[in-house]
């Protein structure tokens, strides 16, 4: 088979962006698990304490308030752009620093594609996968407000990533402002193994918006524009000149 005609199933492997979760889980910091207890962890109560808790419904009512969300994302070597609005319009365009595209997701409300750049190929799917979805810890903020803890799906439908546990870590300072620190403990699926690693997270005390975020030793800083002006038209997906449906 043309190598270029590969099945969406294998594509999905080229298009792990460069600000999901999963790409975390290989850090040094992460503990193998078993697969038994990779199920357990999925459906036990979350743990959080007290101050934890405040911060996220802080967070859960600032997001909600939202109408639209932009947030530029930057990590060495690479740049985001994630553009929401409600209801059901997403977009997430993934970078290197040189400009170059790696990749891209749009949702104009009935459908989600995602396009690589590497293979040239893009899928379709139903928008309802959206919100259970792995994507950007912002973007799960702004589509499920309170949905901590909730299991989300990786691009072959199956259980991928759930955080479990939500610990407060005190007051620092990041990038220049002062931030209030969530240690959020994560399970996630990398290949054929389950991981568990703990994200620092980063909180404005002011506006209570997600400012930054660690995974391993990855540094996310964000740059968020609330209620920015967005137009249905711009989540239209257009495919790229040259570029082919992958194969189901």
């Amino acid at each position: 088979m043309n190598p270029r005609f590969r099945s969406s199933a294998a594509l999905l492997g080229s298009l792990t962006l460069s600000i999901s979760l999963v790409s975390a889980a290989a850090a040094q910091e992460s503990r193998v698990i078993s697969e038994v207890e990779a199920r357990r962890a999925m459906t036990q109560a979350i743990r959080l304490d007290a101050r934890a808790r405040a911060i996220l419904e802080r967070a859960s009512k600032s997001y909600a308030q939202m109408q639209s969300l932009a947030v530029e994302t930057r990590v060495p070597k690479a740049e985001s752009y994630l553009a929401l609005k409600r209801e059901g319009l997403y977009q997430l365009i993934n970078r290197k620093a040189s400009r170059e595209l790696i990749s891209f997701a749009v949702c104009d409300g009935k459908t989600l594609y995602e396009y690589g750049e590497q293979n040239r190929q893009w899928i379709e799917r139903d928008s309802a996968l959206l919100k259970r979805w792995v994507v950007p810890p912002p973007a799960r903020l702004f589509l499920d407000p309170r949905g901590w803890g909730a299991a989300m799906v990786g691009r072959d439908g199956r259980p991928a990533v759930r955080e479990i546990a939500f610990r407060h870590g005190g007051r620092e300072a990041w990038d220049g402002r002062p931030a209030e620190v969530l240690l959020v403990e994560i399970l996630a699926r990398a290949g054929a193994e389950w991981r568990i690693f703990t994200a620092r997270r980063y909180f404005s005390p002011v506006s209570g918006l997600l400012i930054g975020y660690r995974n391993g030793h990855q540094t996310f800083k964000l740059k968020n524009t609330p209620n920015k002006p967005m137009k249905a038209s711009d989540f239209r997906f257009t495919p790229v000149p040259g570029a082919i449906k992958a194969l189901g």
